[in-house]
């Protein structure tokens, strides 16, 4: 596949590190704050090529404001900027750890992270009886009746108590609006647990909807993003084997497939390359993405009609078309059908033609039992989502033969 690879592009994928407890700085401790991460989460949406952002996450919360401040700008640049962003939980995204994970798309954790706790909390100690043993006295003077509420030296006051819980209250209702803002539907809680500061595993909390998958960063973004990835090169390795080609590359879509095809046939370090307003036959009837890769390496497409029955190319036609400019015939294979492929063949030999397939439309059809798109000398297919499978995107090139001469090195 080495002879298709200058065309290949990779990808970035920025981190951001959300590791520790959330906190605004205060003295020499220093805590997940938006003072200090501004500058990290603006850098990681600045560049070219950004297709995602992960973020990876260990804490156990923490601030309920910097928790908030941290989250909406990852929103405010993602949104702006439309880079999706990932969160990947290691041992913990609790609470205001949770919260951080929440301004991602997408939630991924292990089966053993601890993930949730979606509440507030507010703990102390009591030393009002410990100092009325030891015989000392407290002395407090404040202005204002409400000063010294919550005073860990004073008996607790039914008033300070309510207060608190209001409090706490409001800033729970916000945690809970923010995590049902992001996570929606997703979130499945049929026991009404969710949302009482209870955590759980990660393999609880996939299937209460708080995250979405299980994986490790590293995989998971070499599996999606970096572009040429293990996993794409062994479905490159199953798809020529299930199509009986040689060789398979994958492509971002099936017009970049027959870009590259033509690209292929015009390259500089092909040494029987075609040149400059040689002619392509092309069916009248086809995609603008058939014709416009003929266009765009400076050929000139030659268009014949097509058969009633089948919208195929009619090969009747074909050889009154035929003049020495003539290079190669651009065949599209309409919704699952072919036109006449023996006769089509003996006609490329005889004018020594070059054969493309856009087997875009007929992924998996044969024509005398060989598979649509390995018959020619390129087949190319689309894998976008209304075909007949789908990667969301993307499409495949393929190739039976070749005596294509390029470079090892890229060529610009």
């Amino acid at each position: 596949m080495s002879f298709l690879s200058i065309f290949r592009k990779s990808n970035s994928v920025s981190v951001i590190q959300l590791n520790g407890v959330i906190s605004p700085n205060m003295g020499r401790r220093k805590g997940l704050n938006l003072q200090e991460l501004e500058k990290s989460i603006e850098q990681a949406f600045t560049g070219s090529n950004i297709k995602a952002v992960a973020l990876q996450i260990n804490s156990p919360g923490g601030s309920p404001v910097q928790s908030e401040m941290i989250a909406l700008r990852i929103r405010e640049l993602s949104e702006k900027k439309n880079i999706p962003v990932l969160a990947f939980v290691e041992d913990v995204a609790a609470s205001g750890g949770y919260w951080l994970a929440c301004a991602a798309d997408e939630i991924f954790a292990s089966k053993a992270s601890i993930i949730g706790s979606i509440g507030v909390v507010s703990s102390g100690f009591g030393f009002n009886k410990a100092i009325e043993k030891l015989g000392i006295d407290r002395r407090l003077y404040t202005s204002g009746d409400n000063k010294a509420i919550l005073d860990p030296f004073l008996p607790e006051n039914k008033d300070d108590i309510k207060r608190l819980k209001n409090i706490q209250k409001e800033l729970h209702l916000q945690f809970i609006g923010f995590v049902k803002s992001r996570r929606g539907d997703k979130i499945k809680d049929e026991n009404k647990e969710v949302f009482t500061g209870a955590f759980w595993s990660g393999e609880s909390g996939i299937e209460l909807g708080l995250i979405d998958a299980f994986g490790e960063m590293k995989k998971v973004l070499k599996t999606r993003f970096i572009t040429m990835s293990k996993i794409t090169e062994k479905f490159e390795d199953y798809f020529a084997k299930k199509m009986g080609s040689k060789y398979a590359v994958m492509t971002n879509s099936g017009s970049s497939a027959n870009l590259l095809a033509l690209s292929c046939l015009t390259h500089p370090f092909n040494k029987e390359k075609l040149s400059s307003k040689d002619e392509v036959i092309i069916p009248a009837i086809c995609w603008s993405t058939s014709l416009w890769p003929i266009i765009q390496n400076n050929l000139k497409p030659v268009f014949v009609d097509v058969e009633l029955e089948t919208f195929n190319i009619d090969i009747k036609s074909i050889e009154k078309k035929i003049t020495k400019k003539t290079k190669a015939i651009m065949l599209v294979h309409v919704l699952g059908t072919s036109a006449n492929m023996t006769k089509l063949l003996k006609i490329a030999k005889k004018y020594k033609l070059d054969l493309i397939e856009d087997t875009c439309e007929s992924l998996g059809a044969k024509y005398n039992n060989k598979k649509l798109g390995t018959i020619g000398r390129f087949g190319t297919y689309s894998f976008y989502y209304s075909h007949q499978i789908t990667s969301g995107e993307g499409g495949m090139i393929a190739v039976s033969y070749t005596h294509l001469t390029l470079p090892t090195t890229p060529y610009v």
